[in-house]
């Protein structure tokens, strides 16, 4: 039984320390500020799941980049130029050549950033996250507990309420529960850091903000006496100072904006598909601006698709997005962010043929910033013939 002089302790769920794999200025400033919050006092706490979460992670999810979608993609785009209909196009080849010469930068990208995350710099920041917190071990005690909370469906979730074989949240709670009942500790005041809000937390209706689920809450007071508290971002760590809270802060805001970019990247494309209506439409196209300058192209080549599907979706003879007042501001600043990635031309080409009249007309700029780039429109293809095709 050990016997703590400060009952307050820190726990970093596993998406909290991705940032130390992810950014090395993550590394440099976070690490020694919890071995300076370490030495004044507070226990951390790494139950063994999440260091097995850690070392699993950055062999697999974390090394992963965004590359390996936008790759897949243009392996994609390449195959589909093999289309007998496409071989007529004289600058085929040019196309060709750009995507082969992207995908292999990107190939060597991702090469090096696995040698890194999985070097041993990501072996030095496990151990020194490990010598100053406290593990707690594995056993089949909270392996039977972990079961038992699964069997009752008592959170927390697993994605999003979900069920399925994994429960390594529950895994993680009964561990704290665990540690705190067995060492006797009184009356403890848990800080829980954890991004993730969906299987820790609820969000009340017409509610913008989570909150950590009230039966945890009330758990942890009835097992332990003491209490817990929930933060989503390193900027709360306990007894940090102003100066310390404005680096947190602004390293944090990086990483949110990047989670949030990833987020739009996944769910984007589905959202304008199914959209049933123009207004919807403007108010996805409103969240998603700040953001299309940092698309990838298979973000962009899913949003050209679902686009012209959404006919198919909507209500009415109108397309839902194509027609919106703000489509035009959104495919203008696509085809910015496509020219500045080497995104190829030739599916914007595919997707202006396949705009109806009116759409072609709203859209004919885009058309003619093509022709200046080397793609070339039969006017037997056009569903309208713009004054400047006429050549006299």
């Amino acid at each position: 039984m050990s016997k703590n002089k400060k009952t307050e302790y820190i726990l970093l769920d596993t998406n909290m320390y991705h940032g130390f794999f992810m950014d090395d200025n993550f590394e440099k400033k976070i690490l020694p500020l919890l071995e300076k919050i370490a030495l004044n006092g507070y226990t951390f706490l790494i139950p063994q799941q999440i260091i097995d979460e850690i070392n699993r992670n950055r062999y697999s999810v974390w090394s992963k980049t965004k590359n390996s979608s936008s790759i897949e993609e243009l392996e994609k785009i390449k195959s589909s130029l093999d289309n007998d209909k496409l071989k007529e196009l004289s600058n085929l080849p040019k196309f060709r050549k750009q995507i082969e010469l992207k995908i292999e930068t990107l190939k060597k990208e991702d090469i090096k950033f696995f040698k890194k995350i999985t070097s041993s710099r990501g072996t030095n920041i496990i151990e020194s996250l490990i010598k100053i917190s406290k593990i707690i071990e594995d056993n089949k005690e909270i392996f039977d507990l972990t079961q038992l909370r699964k069997i009752k469906n008592n959170p927390p979730t697993e994605k999003g309420g979900k069920e399925n074989e994994k429960s390594c949240d529950r895994y993680i709670w009964e561990s704290i529960l665990y540690f705190f009942i067995k060492n006797e500790i009184k009356k403890p005041k848990l800080f829980f850091f954890s991004r993730n809000d969906t299987d820790w937390c609820i969000k009340p209706d017409n509610s913008k903000e989570s909150f950590l689920n009230p039966f945890l809450i009330d758990e942890f007071k009835d097992k332990t006496k003491g209490q817990i508290v929930w933060f989503n971002d390193l900027k709360n760590l306990p007894q940090i100072s102003d100066k310390d809270k404005k680096d947190v802060q602004k390293i944090e805001d990086e990483i949110k904006e990047n989670d949030i970019l990833n987020r739009i990247q996944t769910k984007i494309a589905n959202k304008l598909r199914e959209s049933n209506s123009w207004g919807n439409t403007d108010n996805l196209i409103d969240i998603i601006t700040p953001y299309i300058k940092k698309f990838n192209q298979k973000t962009i080549s899913e949003i050209l698709k679902a686009s012209i599907e959404n006919q198919d979706y909507s209500f009415g003879p109108y397309n839902q997005v194509l027609d919106a007042s703000k489509s035009k501001q959104l495919f203008v600043q696509l085809y910015m962010r496509s020219k500045e990635i080497d995104f190829p031309l030739s599916e914007w080409r595919t997707f202006y043929l396949l705009l109806d009249e009116n759409q072609q007309k709203r859209f004919y700029d885009l058309r003619k910033d093509m022709e200046k780039n080397g793609v070339s429109f039969e006017l037997t293809e056009l569903q309208i013939i713009h004054p400047d095709d006429v050549p006299f």
